[in-house]
């Protein structure tokens, strides 16, 4: 599971250890070591930068892609994870 989720060198260190990203990608990992069908994420992107976020962004939809699982995302920020999907819908609500 560390190689699919490109974590393999972060293998011996503590989560203190470990950038945000790769610890929202050891989460991700963990969720789907079970072999789910269906990956539901919520504010996943929550505090990464942009650059982070996109890269975690192509790591999700690779997987999605290798092994075909459903990935329903959740975000108060349609900043980048828009362009990478295949159907998408957004609901605003009045503030």
């Amino acid at each position: 599971m560390l190689e699919r989720m490109r974590l393999g060198k972060q293998a011996d260190r503590l989560p203190s250890q470990i950038t945000l990203a790769d610890r929202k990608k050891v989460e991700i990992g963990r969720a789907i070591a079970g072999n789910c069908r269906v990956l539901l994420l919520d504010e996943s992107l929550s505090g990464l930068t942009h650059d982070e976020a996109e890269e975690l962004i192509v790591e999700i939809m690779a997987l999605n892609r290798a092994s075909g699982i459903t990935v329903w995302w959740w975000s108060m920020s349609c900043r980048c994870w828009r362009r990478w999907c295949s159907a998408s819908w957004c609901c605003t609500t009045p503030r």
